[in-house]
């Protein structure tokens, strides 16, 4: 059974993960471990990936198990487009090669943006919706959508896609 140590205690992280590994019925337990991103509390541009990858690698360098895998999950915002979107970044290391990739972004309401203009965090912002809508201030997503997508989500499609890459390697090493 394949160990997957994840950089983070959040239940959600953990639950996104379980519910990937069921559906690709991958046998594997995953271990929830808190380690230091290293970049700030709302990572911007290329901090999101930066913050997944140190997860990883603290993990690696702390734990130092060579049959497991060490899964980095961050969210960020990014501009593109000149617009702002939030997405997750997840970098998988595992066998010494490394599996980056990244969730589909939702594009941070206006809303949102103009209060954050006016000096506030975009987690402050988010405090105080949340507290009007009586939610998770973390799920950035359903706070986005209206609820019609949901950071879970978020965290599924970036696992997903991390995941998919380090088993379309393994599978291709079997054919060499």
């Amino acid at each position: 059974m394949l160990t997957l140590y994840l950089g983070s205690s959040s239940k959600l992280k953990l639950e996104a993960m379980q519910e990937v590994l069921t559906e690709y019925k991958i046998n594997a337990k995953i271990v929830p471990r808190n380690v230091d991103s290293g970049v700030p509390l709302t990572p911007l541009q290329d901090e999101t990936y930066i913050g997944a990858r140190n997860r990883a690698y603290a993990l690696m360098k702390e734990i130092k198990d060579e049959s497991a895998a060490y899964v980095g999950l961050e969210s960020g915002l990014v501009n593109r487009y000149n617009s702002v979107f939030e997405e997750t970044v997840c970098v998988i290391i595992y066998n010494g090669k490394e599996f980056a990739a990244y969730s589909s972004g939702i594009k941070v309401p206006d809303f949102i943006l103009k209060e954050m203009d006016k000096g506030k965090n975009h987690y402050e912002v988010l405090d105080e919706i949340s507290e009007k809508l009586n939610a998770n201030p973390k799920d950035t997503w359903g706070i986005y959508t209206n609820f019609l997508l949901t950071r879970k989500m978020e965290l599924k499609e970036a696992f997903r896609n991390s995941l998919v890459e380090l088993l379309a390697d393994y599978s291709s090493s079997l054919l060499r």
